[in-house]
């Protein structure tokens, strides 16, 4: 089993993963981060490599994320927003051994000379993993996340800091890790929230650490305000990240469709990316409690 999943196999009182195609149970998040491993290996990549990730918000996307974490390789994620050409440039900057596609992307991937895996049914990633073996990983080791800056300043750059492990760290470092998040006010055994693009590193530690914590992930394709309290109030959901152009479009909704939000599961509600005016702030905390 992967070891930072080795607790959770048995709880089913709330799945793994949600999207809005379905939803992961922790065991079957387990068998397919264990192919998952089993299929980089086979394809060559060694711990310390790289591997690009080209994918909205979906639930196959934590499995990469959890894969290269107990596989000692890091990942790429690029941003959606990319043309073709700034793709095929952070493939190539990062030594990439391999670019994993969602197939609502794969025309930006077009330029791009690695192997390729597509999501979706019927696509190459599932076939892959169909044939790879679920059993737990040999030698698994820490592995993470690399992230590309946005570009404004020219070419993006990849930053390497708290992602670049020495080799041979065990997985559950990320568990100390992530117990760090409690002192902060998550919830342990909670319901996240993932409503911005898992690319930026705010929306992926904020979403990682407490799913290695044992909470459920709820992934919103994109940032639709109404639907965004919607999934608050139908999933439990206790702890959320947002922006303050988040925060906004939330006291944009209707008057009707706000006296219809409950909002009580909620108990961390984070911003960050820039500053919050206190205008917007004390709005907020009227809306949805201090």
């Amino acid at each position: 089993m992967a070891k930072l999943l080795a607790s959770f196999l048995d709880r089913t009182e709330f799945p793994a993963l949600v999207d809005d195609d379905g939803e992961t149970s922790w065991a079957a998040f387990n068998e397919r981060t264990n192919r998952l491993i089993d299929h980089l290996r086979a394809a060559g990549v060694q711990p310390g490599e790289r591997i690009a990730l080209l994918a909205g918000n979906r639930r196959e996307v934590f499995e990469v994320l959890m894969a290269v974490a107990h596989a000692g390789i890091l990942v790429v994620p690029i941003n959606w927003h990319f043309a073709p050409d700034e793709v095929a440039y952070v493939v190539e900057n990062s030594d990439s051994k391999l670019l994993i596609v969602d197939p609502d992307y794969a025309a930006a991937a077009r330029d791009c000379h690695v192997p390729q895996l597509a999501f979706g049914e019927g696509g190459t990633y599932e076939a892959a993993l169909a044939a790879a073996s679920g059993d737990e990983p040999a030698s698994q080791m820490m592995g993470g996340v690399m992230f590309y800056t946005s570009g404004t300043t020219g070419r993006p750059k990849g930053v390497r800091s708290s992602t670049d492990f020495a080799a041979g760290v065990p997985p559950e470092v990320y568990q100390l890790m992530a117990a760090g998040m409690v002192n902060i006010g998550f919830p342990a055994m909670g319901r996240t929230l993932l409503c911005g693009p898992h690319y930026h590193s705010a929306q992926w530690a904020f979403s990682f650490f407490p799913l290695i914590g044992g909470s459920s992930v709820v992934l919103q394709k994109r940032f639709v305000p109404e639907q965004t309290l919607k999934l608050i109030d139908q999933h439990a959901i206790t702890n959320i990240h947002l922006v303050p152009t988040q925060f906004v479009r939330l006291l944009r909704v209707d008057d009707v469709r706000k006296a219809g939000f409950d909002g009580s599961s909620l108990s961390l509600v984070l911003h960050g990316a820039a500053p919050c005016s206190p205008v917007v702030k004390r709005q907020m905390i009227e809306w949805w409690g201090p």
